[in-house]
């Protein structure tokens, strides 16, 4: 169990243009574990958003003149910043998101690999000569091309002072956020739901981790969260076994606790909604192997089959800890996509993990038939 330290709630201003400043409406931050008031902040005004952009639009011009050494050293410096406060960035993700324990820690340690990442980069970001020759005109003609970090910014999308709008979330607001955003580029991360593929060569055991783990992550609240599962007719048996077992064996509860894999939802009305969508599917024909209620804000990780592509949660976002399975014995090409909404197919975000057996992938090699991917 984990030792927060400070005593709760926690205060704290928001960051506008380097200041951190404490005025406006006051927001109260809750627990989604315990719906503890965990934190206090302030929401930024209009006044605030704007003091905002002007310093952005400032710092984008200075940060453009900047030599790629310095950019290298201001984002290893991120990276030694976020790593040196480790311990507090996993608490306020468990306390906040109710984020696992051991997912926090993953997620700090991807943050700076992230910013790692960024920084050897920051040095190879080269630009182009160009032949302009194409006609009599521009004869001994040449064009020089550099490039430069453009940077993100995901409010007041009809400002031309910003440059670049960058969005996570639902296709929905994203599409529309995209429609409102004039001739700025855009950016989507937009949500969906990713299936898996277990043909019948698969590994078992390494297809049901891999099934579980991209499935109840995070209480399965993830973009690219697994949430069906299509597996071969002819092991579908086998497979669902060793599915509920596994999903079975998850440690369920507090985010605090070091042994927690799957904690809560973030918002009550989530898992209410969650759980309307598995009666549902229930109330015509889908079967419950595993899970499917809930206490408080925990959804216990639930396992479902004979379900159909047009209920719920098969063709929207489900969001929640909640995996689909089905069979097949015949690829059936474009007809999985059936009964998902235009908003889902739009973004056409499918995640298709195969399992292949090793040995006859090793095979496969051998005589130059490289046609499996075992991650897509």
């Amino acid at each position: 169990m984990m030792n927060f330290g400070p005593e709760l709630p926690i205060e704290s201003g928001f960051l506008a243009a380097g200041e951190w400043i404490r005025e406006g409406q006051r927001v109260s931050i809750h627990s989604p574990y315990e719906d503890q008031e965990i934190g206090v902040t302030w929401l930024a005004s209009r006044k605030h958003l704007e003091h905002a952009i002007v310093s952005a639009v400032q710092a984008c011009t200075q940060v453009r003149e900047l030599p790629s050494f310095k950019r290298k050293d201001v984002l290893l410096k991120t990276g030694d910043a976020i790593r040196a406060h480790a311990d507090t960035f996993v608490q306020l993700m468990v306390l906040e998101a109710g984020k696992p324990v051991k997912a926090a820690r993953a997620e700090v340690d991807r943050a700076v690999l992230t910013f790692t990442t960024a920084a050897e980069e920051s040095v190879r970001i080269y630009g182009e000569y160009l032949p302009l020759d194409f006609i009599p005109a521009a004869e001994d003609r040449w064009g020089i091309v550099r490039r430069f970090p453009v940077g993100n910014a995901g409010l007041l999308i009809s400002d031309d002072r910003i440059k670049l709008l960058s969005f996570t979330g639902s296709a929905a607001v994203g599409w529309q956020l995209k429609r409102n955003a004039g001739k700025k580029r855009v950016l989507l991360e937009l949500g969906g739901n990713a299936a898996a593929i277990v043909h019948h060569d698969a590994e078992i055991e390494q297809a049901v981790a891999r099934c579980v783990s991209g499935a109840f992550t995070y209480a399965g609240q993830s973009c690219i969260s697994v949430q069906r599962i299509l597996v071969h007719a002819s092991i579908f048996d086998q497979f669902t076994a060793q599915m509920v077992d596994a999903t079975d064996r998850l440690k369920v509860g507090d985010p605090a606790d070091d042994g927690t894999d799957v904690g809560p939802m973030i918002r009550a009305s989530d898992v209410r909604r969650v759980e309307q969508w598995i009666q549902e599917a229930v109330s015509v024909g889908a079967k419950v192997h595993c899970g499917g209620t809930a206490k408080g804000s925990i959804l216990e990780p639930t396992l479902l089959s004979g379900t159909t592509p047009q209920m719920k949660v098969n063709c929207e976002e489900l969001f929640g800890p909640v995996a689909t399975e089905g069979f097949w014995a015949r690829a059936r090409g474009n007809s999985l996509r059936d009964g998902r909404d235009d908003g889902e197919e739009a973004v056409g975000f499918v995640r298709a993990f195969g399992f292949v057996n090793t040995e006859e992938r090793r095979t496969r090699r051998s005589r130059g038939q490289n046609r499996e991917v075992t991650k897509r």
